[in-house]
């Protein structure tokens, strides 16, 4: 007898149920499978691995985007705002305190 898969997306409960199995199991997607009547051990197998694929992008995105804003360009440009703000700030002070002479 053959099992009858379905090719729908992964739900939510299917999600948690999945995420429990694959930690209590580790990489041992025939038991995971067994769990999931209407699902192969080639989809868990690869609902698996596209999930950790999805992850390890999502963590690449977040690391490029904390590393562009701790660039050398972004910390000199930092430091040129500041040391223009201060410029200004001088000047500022510098003629207010000539109306004093």
């Amino acid at each position: 007898m053959t099992q009858s898969t379905t090719k729908s997306k992964w739900n939510y409960d299917e999600e948690v149920i999945f995420d429990n199995l694959c930690k209590k199991y580790k990489l041992n997607f025939r038991t995971v499978a067994d769990h999931f009547p209407n699902r192969s051990y080639t989809q868990v197998r690869s609902h698996y691995y596209n999930k950790i694929k999805r992850k390890e992008v999502h963590i690449t995105q977040n690391i490029s985007s904390i590393t562009q804003n701790c660039s050398p360009q972004y910390e000199i440009k930092k430091k040129q705002e500041a040391i223009q703000e201060a410029d200004e700030n001088f000047l500022q002070i510098s003629s207010v305190l000539d109306t004093f002479e």
